[in-house]
């Protein structure tokens, strides 16, 4: 092999070489795309997670309304508030897109007999909860997402009724009249 042939296999070996590098940086930039517009399905955001948040207004607030995640102190009796998912989390904990249809959510409460507080689930996606005496209670959300996997979330209520400085009627006593009249 003379000089020149030595050259142009040379040349040939780079030229596959750079060729090869392109096809793969092709590939790649293929496989971003389709990911990107047609994600893998383990790779689209999925329903992990959600949060619990409780709204003294009713009906729901304006939007930059604040609602207290988690916890909630109730100190009247009577006093309700409404309970809402919050925050709908994917996989990584990040909130669900735009274009996310939430499921239908359910509320229970550790308070089976409603000494402490009473939540009726609305059926909306939200429940009332509403003070009946001291004490605690955990609300419980769930969920099932689109690939049948339950989800929950929990929320606080502590149940603390100031005490009034009104008069309250705590005991009585009973007094007898011998019918006789004083003046």
């Amino acid at each position: 092999m003379n000089v020149f042939e030595k050259q142009i296999e040379i040349y040939l070996e780079q030229l596959v070489d750079h060729l090869e590098r392109q096809l793969h940086a092709a590939k790649e930039a293929l496989r971003r795309y389709r990911d990107h517009h047609h994600p893998h399905p383990d790779h689209r955001p999925h329903l992990a997670g959600m949060l619990i948040g409780f709204d003294p207004n009713q009906p729901p607030p304006p939007e930059d309304t604040m609602i207290t995640p988690d916890v909630v102190t109730l100190t009247t009796v009577g006093q309700a508030v409404t309970a809402r998912i919050i925050k709908f989390l994917d996989q990584k904990g990040n909130p669900m897109p735009s274009d996310f249809v939430p499921p239908q959510v359910d509320f229970s409460t550790d308070d089976t007999d409603g000494k402490v507080v009473k939540v009726v689930d609305n059926g909306d996606d939200t429940a009332t909860v509403t003070d009946v005496a001291d004490g605690t209670a955990t609300l419980t959300a769930k969920a099932t997402s689109a690939e049948g996997k339950e989800i929950t979330a929990t929320g606080s209520i502590t149940v603390s009724n100031t005490v009034s400085d009104k008069p309250v009627l705590t005991s009585m006593q009973v007094g007898f009249d011998d019918g006789v009249a004083t003046t």
